[in-house]
């Protein structure tokens, strides 16, 4: 829940927010508005006012005042409709250059239609504003290579402008739609993207992009016990992902004890489809992956050093690592992911023998949240079954690692991906959910850097937006499509990887539907973990 100033909330904040954010309830009061739901859509809200106060703050209330003609290496010079576009579209992505390089972008925009960007310092021992200037002109850059603007005669759109927003981020998540005047609307985005929106709105189709679709809950659960200690460590080290799944799913999700248990309860907050038994699924595969990989180590630590372990734990999360720090008789107990163990336990070293290198005592054990070891609880764990974490029912082990299953709980994982939920051994060849699309390889008589005398494969990837499949995380809900140009040197080993990369293509591996990782737009076609190169320029050289 968050509460709003009644004056900075204006109709048309109120009519963006409800496009942004349509799940949102907002309440106005008197002196103020109410505005509720989840703890994820707050975070949403949160980040697009701040989006908002940064792209609308005027230029003579910087903190720092300059001008464009000062310092011009240290500016990066947009067009001012394209850093709006860029600001809106891809905000999270910026975002996170301030928070990677430890900056503050300041812009100033001029009456002639350009705006200039700085990248200040705010700490000068860690920031990185030349790391930041760069990663910023790539991505406008990259941007720019089909960006374009389109105006639409308001009077053939019988919509109001949050509807016109919905209508048009339901189906394109890369477009940005403004109101100029009383008559007319302005799209910017991609420009094979631009047509497609000017004809839908000039055509007036406008049917929802959510298409029906009847989901069976029938056998699905909706509640879980879960042990009280694993919540709470689940809770601070994914409490992310947690948020992620109320708000795809569109649940709340709700806890109370039962027999020495936590009873987790997933509801669904809305109308039809009641995707809460998905919820439930997605929290056990959390649950599961969380403490298949989970280390326990406990650090020795100096009494008068204490009061540093807190400035160290709001380190490691602006760090982005999830780690649980507990204070035990002298000592720090460091819980999460081996690899965030061992950063946080040297971290924890520096702070103790600063410049010496001297590794702390440390006594490291396999993660354990309950205090009984006997042998008949291990030997009760072992007959769980890691997909539904119940006794296993007619029981069936894998032949080449050896883990056990229910049988009916084996079928379903593995028709979804022919791997051990455990360990990762395949059984089978793998299937990926990539919707329908073209790859089509050509070469071009032009050398990558480090390749000087080898012509390019040029691998040309396009996929049409379309409707989500049973596969694919929102089923019947339209997606997005994309097309992505990649390069690879015209030689003996590109020509390896190319053939790698025909055969994951086929298998349906290269791409995915889901969440842009880059740009946070959300059921669109998405790389899916298989590194390309997208550049002519820049990248490792042989």
């Amino acid at each position: 829940m968050a509460i709003l100033d009644k004056e900075f909330f204006t109709k048309a904040l109120k009519e963006e927010i409800k496009a942004e954010i349509p799940s949102l309830t907002i309440k106005e009061n008197p002196d103020s508005v109410l505005v509720s739901g989840t703890f994820c859509m707050i975070q949403n809200l949160y980040g697009f006012l701040q989006g908002k106060l940064k792209t609308e703050k005027p230029s003579d209330t910087l903190e720092n005042e300059w001008r464009p003609t000062d310092n011009q290496a240290d500016l990066v010079c947009v067009p001012s409709a394209l850093y709006e576009y860029i600001m809106e579209i891809y905000r999270a992505e910026i975002d996170n250059i301030e928070r990677r390089y430890n900056v503050t972008i300041g812009v100033n925009s001029t009456s002639e239609g350009s705006t200039y960007v700085r990248f200040t310092s705010q700490d000068r021992s860690k920031s990185s504003p030349e790391k930041a200037k760069k990663t910023f002109t790539d991505k406008v850059q990259k941007v720019t290579g089909d960006w374009s603007q389109e105006m639409v005669d308001l009077s053939v759109v019988p919509l109001t402008l949050s509807e016109i927003k919905q209508q048009v981020k339901d189906r394109w998540s890369n477009i940005l739609v403004l109101q100029e005047g009383d008559k007319y609307l302005i799209l910017r985005g991609p420009r094979d993207e631009l047509s497609q929106v000017k004809t839908f709105l000039e055509k007036g189709d406008y049917k929802s992009a959510r298409c029906p679709v009847t989901i069976s809950s029938r056998d699905l659960k909706t509640e879980i016990l879960v042990d009280p200690r694993h919540m709470e460590i689940l809770k601070k080290l994914k409490y992310r992902e947690i948020g992620e799944i109320e708000q795809k799913n569109d649940v709340n999700i709700e806890e109370q004890r039962k027999n020495g248990s936590i009873l987790v309860t997933f509801r669904a907050l809305n109308a039809p489809p009641d995707l809460s038994p998905h919820a439930s699924h997605s929290f056990i595969t959390l649950l599961q992956k969380t403490f298949f990989n989970i280390e326990k180590k406990v650090i020795s630590i100096n009494p008068d050093f204490m009061d540093n372990i807190s400035i160290l734990q709001e380190d490691l999360k602006m760090r982005g690592v999830d780690i649980v720090m507990e204070y035990s008789r002298g000592s720090v107990v460091l819980i999460g992911h081996p690899i965030n163990v061992a950063f946080a336990a040297e971290k924890l070293t520096d702070i103790q023998n600063p410049g010496r290198g001297q590794a702390a005592a440390a006594i490291e054990e396999p993660m354990d949240t309950n205090s009984s070891t006997d042998d008949k609880q291990k030997t009760e764990e072992a007959d769980k079954c890691p997909i539904c974490l119940c006794e296993v029912e007619d029981k069936v082990i894998l032949e080449k690692c050896k883990h056990a299953y229910c049988k009916g709980c084996l079928q379903t994982s593995m028709a979804h991906k022919p791997v051990c939920a455990v360990c990762g051994v395949a059984y089978g060849t793998i299937i990926g959910n990539q919707p329908d699309g073209t790859m089509r390889e050509t070469t071009r008589r032009s050398s990558l850097p480090g390749f000087v005398g080898c012509d390019t494969i040029v691998i040309q990837y396009n996929f049409p937006g379309g409707v989500q499949k049973k596969n694919h995380p929102n089923p019947g809900k339209y997606f997005s499509g994309t097309s992505r140009t990649t390069y690879l040197p015209d030689n003996k080993e590109g020509r390896q990887i190319l053939s790698l990369l025909k055969k994951a293509f086929d298998q349906r591996l290269i791409f995915t539907v889901g969440e842009s990782r880059t740009t946070g737009a959300k059921d669109t076609v998405t790389w899916n973990d298989i590194h390309h190169k997208t550049s002519m320029t820049g990248g490792p050289q042989k």
